[in-house]
């Protein structure tokens, strides 16, 4: 926890930009479920449990233990989604996302490990399970080089000898836009 603050501290980013320490994170949880799966069998050791007794039981918990996957098999694929997330970075803290069909678009806050925290634009937070990553395409707006610039202009049946005007006017203001990639 210590050498994770210590880390968190030194690498934030001073430039006004989200910091993004999802890996770190990510390193702390897997180190931990290690330590205290190495420091059980320690225990054990020291009380005496014999290692046939653990063959034993995974033998009878068979049963147990499926029943356990199938129960978890949500939150198993979200853990799996998650680190999928931490080592294929299609989008990180501070980026813009939109899912297909526009059902989910905000601001990235954080990236867990079961799920990923977006900021809507009314600010509010969205909690997204990581498997829904996996099984919808998601557009990181933030990496985009150009954007399209979708508009529709209504014009009355009375007014439809001026939509060439119209039309005229648009192409020339786009021409002479210096935002606008021709």
């Amino acid at each position: 926890g210590a050498v994770r603050n210590v880390i968190k501290r030194e690498r934030a980013r001073t430039d006004g930009g989200y910091d993004d320490f999802s890996a770190i994170e990510a390193l702390h949880v897997g180190s931990l479920a290690i330590l205290y799966l190495v420091a059980g069998l320690i225990l054990l050791g020291i009380l005496g449990v014999p290692p046939s007794a653990l063959a034993g039981l995974g033998v009878a918990g068979g049963l147990g233990a499926y029943a356990l996957t199938m129960a978890n098999q949500i939150l198993i694929s979200n853990i799996f989604a998650g680190l999928v997330l931490y080592f294929d970075r299609p989008f990180g803290p501070g980026d813009w996302i939109i899912t297909e069909h526009g059902a989910l678009e905000g601001t990235v806050v954080r990236i867990g490990l079961r799920l990923t925290v977006i900021t809507g634009f009314d600010q509010r937070p969205i909690y997204v399970p990581n498997s829904i990553f996996n099984s919808t395409p998601t557009i990181n707006a933030s990496r985009m080089n150009n954007r399209r610039i979708k508009q529709f202009i209504g014009v009355r049946y009375a007014d439809f000898d001026k939509v060439e005007s119209i039309m005229a006017k648009i192409r020339q203001y786009l021409a002479d836009h210096s935002g606008i990639d021709s």
